[in-house]
């Protein structure tokens, strides 16, 4: 089992659409081996969020700020970065095996840096959309009405020796 780097609690081996990852039950950080976030990802494009939700911290009072954080794995120091290179979520990875830690609600932060990037719709923009396409259909079923009605309208002015 797995020493959590943030606050030294046993890991405990989630299945996540799929992926096995190493979850704190204390502090709700995330253990991600090399490989194992792009499997997320792969297997479904908003799995960022839907993991933080999922995971939900202990909550308990910390004295003080934590210590400099070892890899579960290799106990060395893990270097911080930036995820994405600009974004503000910052991560520590593991330089000799290549995991990395995730703290709480940092995946959610990751998803929504992914989806600016990817330029996502945001939920009001996704009503938005909804709104538009079904007045579209709307005026759609108007005019097939309309030529409806237009096509009886023509039958009944037609001269009497007419026949259907």
């Amino acid at each position: 089992m797995r020493t959590c780097p943030n606050c030294s609690t046993g890991m405990k081996e989630e299945s996540v659409l799929g992926v096995n990852l190493d979850v704190c039950p204390k502090c709700a950080g995330i253990w991600c081996d090399a490989g194992e976030l792009n499997g997320l990802l792969a297997r479904d494009p908003i799995a960022f969020a839907r993991v933080d939700a999922m995971v939900v911290p202990h909550v308990e009072e910390r004295a003080g700020p934590p210590s400099a954080l070892l890899c579960p794995d290799c106990l060395v120091r893990l270097q911080s970065y930036h995820y994405m290179y600009n974004s503000p979520v910052v991560l520590d990875a593991c330089t000799t095996c290549g995991g990395f830690w995730i703290e709480d609600g940092e995946l959610s932060k990751m998803q929504q840096v992914l989806n600016e990037s990817q330029g996502v719709p945001s939920a009001k923009e996704r009503a938005g959309m909804a709104v538009g396409m079904a007045a579209g259909e709307h005026m759609e079923e108007m005019m097939r009405l309309d030529n409806i009605r237009t096509f009886f309208m023509a039958l009944n002015q037609r001269s009497p020796g007419w026949i259907l």
